[in-house]
């Protein structure tokens, strides 16, 4: 029934995310899941405040617009991303925790697909982790962890269910589906 496409699509997340089914290295590469939030302000976690002295990446794949620097018509920047100096000060780079280091690591915008795995980081997608900021103890977790509890808190397939009239196991039948066959989904 009408309404009921977003409790369908929760339901098929959470099944995707609990049985494993999606392509990690696409979701580490490719997606902000690996951002760390910090549960004191549920923000994103920048890397100014998490390691000390750390100064914002020199973008070289992002054009970054002086002030009073005019935009271009998208196809003449070839599909470059644009942001102004102030957004990009704004903004500053974020972190996720390297599984590797067992530390903090710096990420901007310009780490995306190969660029970010040639960094050599694997960052955490769950987990919670404790860093000092200013003298102050602070709890961080991966946007993934945090989508994926509040999807076991409030989107059981019972839930899904009762919502969408659409039984438990076609739920996990589509998500299974999906998982198997990416390229026929989008």
């Amino acid at each position: 029934s009408p309404g009921t496409d977003p409790a369908f699509a929760l339901g098929v997340a959470r099944v995707i995310m609990d049985e494993g089914l999606y392509d990690d290295a696409f979701v580490k590469g490719h997606t902000d899941l690996p951002l760390l939030v910090r549960m004191d302000t549920k923000e994103l976690l920048r890397a100014a405040d998490a390691i000390p002295g750390h100064q914002n990446a020199t973008l070289e794949r992002t054009r970054v617009l002086k002030p009073g620097e005019k935009v271009e018509p998208f196809a003449t920047n070839e599909g470059q991303p644009v942001v102004s100096e102030k957004m990009r000060e704004e903004w500053g780079d974020f972190v996720v925790w390297d599984v590797k280091t067992k530390a903090p690591a710096a990420v901007s915008r310009d780490d995306i697909g190969k660029f970010f795995f040639e960094r050599g980081v694997d960052p955490a997608l769950e987990g919670e982790f404790e860093l000092e900021i200013g003298g102050t103890a602070i709890v961080v977790r991966p946007v993934f962890d945090l989508i994926r509890q509040h999807l076991r808190d409030t989107w059981s397939l019972e839930n899904v269910e009762k919502v969408t009239w659409a039984p438990k196991s076609a739920v996990q039948s589509l998500a299974r589906q999906c998982a198997a066959n990416p390229e026929g989904v989008l």
